[in-house]
């Protein structure tokens, strides 16, 4: 290509310090930079028994008595589905209208859920009000949801109100525990001012 090691090397960093690639030991790999996210139903059915195996392991973090906060999210719902199969008694809140579907049913769970603005792509509420009633609340784990993570960005999410509702449960947590499969590791959102 003509060109010399030197700008080959310039013009990685560039791509590094735009968030587009990853230096490593070997060279330098893209990122996988996320414009949105999938709806709920698709990413459902992604990596299912990972996500089960993930929720069985979350589960045990959880006592009777607890609080607890499930960020919106297919790893999450199964969360839920593993804490009602064993019949803990604990107290739920929620941002996610599958996991709050499926609570109903579940009487020995006591569920909150935070309301605020709806987003239905991934059928959870979102934003200031979401992240306001989540404030009021002592939480002793926040089991917080992520399509997308990495070392440099950490957690991000193309919506800051989605951001806002996952900075309130952090915050407000005893305990906060990112539960996410390996698929999303490396990938990020693009926009910036959402990361949590």
């Amino acid at each position: 290509m003509n060109v010399s090691h030197m700008a080959i090397r310039r013009n990685i960093q560039m791509l590094e310090k735009d968030g587009k690639a990853t230096i490593i030991s070997s060279g330098a790999k893209l990122n996988e930079v996320l414009k949105q996210e999938l709806p709920w139903q698709e990413k459902a059915q992604l990596h299912h028994q990972n996500k089960r195996n993930i929720a069985r392991v979350a589960e045990k973090l959880v006592e009777s008595g607890h609080v607890i906060y499930l960020d919106a999210g297919t790893i999450t719902y199964e969360i839920t589905r593993s804490i009602a199969d064993q019949l803990k008694k604990v107290t739920t809140v929620t941002n996610d209208f599958t996991i709050g579907d499926y609570l109903m049913e579940r009487q020995h769970i006591t569920f909150f859920h935070t309301g605020g603005q709806v987003d239905r792509r991934n059928q959870s509420c979102i934003g200031n009000s979401a992240a306001d009633f989540i404030r009021g609340l002592n939480l002793d784990i926040a089991f917080i949801s992520s399509s997308s993570w990495d070392i440099e960005h950490s957690l991000s999410t193309p919506d800051e109100g989605k951001s806002l509702v996952k900075q309130a449960a952090l915050a407000n947590s005893c305990r906060s525990v990112l539960v996410s499969d390996s698929s999303k590791y490396g990938m990020f959102h693009t926009l910036s001012d959402a990361g949590v």
